[in-house]
């Protein structure tokens, strides 16, 4: 299954390069032909799987996921939810659950907090189309490990002929309290819109590479699965409307 879900993954990337390969604009500051939606992360803040973006999304909107993940020796259900407070502040949180075999230990229940801010350098130095960055903390309440972490996205122009394309590049460096773990280093990814409701997310967390896919019917909600470090995962997505 694992291997299955790395197949497809990988070819959704293939197809997204190739369909944009001959019309795809290099200048990184120029207009975006097509702006991806943010997405919550599994673990936490608006980004990908596990890393963060140095997006936010639209105020006072709740977003969130219910996910769970096949690990070697157990499983871990995911719920996380975020809400961004101000147009440039975002705060959520995380529980995770590790479900571990009976025999083996008791069941083990983390629940972590989360902020980022997004500094507002547009306005500041008077540019724009200029990367968004953000500054964060993942696990303010250090029950896994405390990591800080500065973060920048940008959207990209593909074929102008394909306004249903998009990619994003995301790029930070993060410092995990304990020295060790996602986020403690360089992470960032790459996302893709290969068509109209499919978004392909690869990302490297300073740790492990992860690889997802999503799949949104409504512009509300999307289904998605993944390989977390070779693990097969699935949930779904959700953002308010109101």
């Amino acid at each position: 299954m694992r291997l299955m879900l790395l197949g497809m993954t990988l070819a959704c990337l293939g197809l997204a390069v190739s369909a944009g390969a001959q019309g795809f604009d290099l200048n990184m500051f120029g207009e975006p032909v097509a702006p991806l939606q943010p997405t919550p992360s599994w673990y936490g803040s608006t980004g990908m799987v596990r890393t963060p973006s140095a997006e936010i999304g639209a105020p006072l909107k709740l977003s969130g996921g219910i996910h769970r993940v096949d690990l070697d020796d157990n499983q871990q259900d995911l719920y996380c939810a975020n809400v961004a407070v101000l147009a440039d502040l975002e705060v959520g949180g995380a529980v995770i659950n590790d479900i571990i075999p009976p025999g083996a230990a008791a069941y083990v229940s983390e629940t972590i907090l989360n902020a980022k801010y997004r500094l507002p350098l547009e306005s500041a130095f008077g540019l724009g189309n200029l990367p968004q960055v953000a500054i964060g903390i993942w696990d303010a309440s250090d029950r896994i490990n405390r990591t800080y972490y500065i973060v920048a996205s940008k959207t990209l122009s593909l074929a102008k002929d394909r306004p249903a394309m998009g990619l994003k590049l995301h790029a930070g460096l993060g410092s995990g309290e304990i020295g060790e773990g996602p986020l403690h280093g360089l992470f960032g990814g790459v996302e893709f819109a290969p068509f109209t409701g499919a978004l392909v997310q690869a990302e490297y967390d300073a740790e492990n590479v992860n690889l997802a896919f999503r799949y949104s019917p409504f512009s509300w909600l999307s289904a998605d699965v993944a390989s977390i470090d070779g693990d097969f995962g699935w949930g779904v997505s959700v953002q308010s409307t109101f």
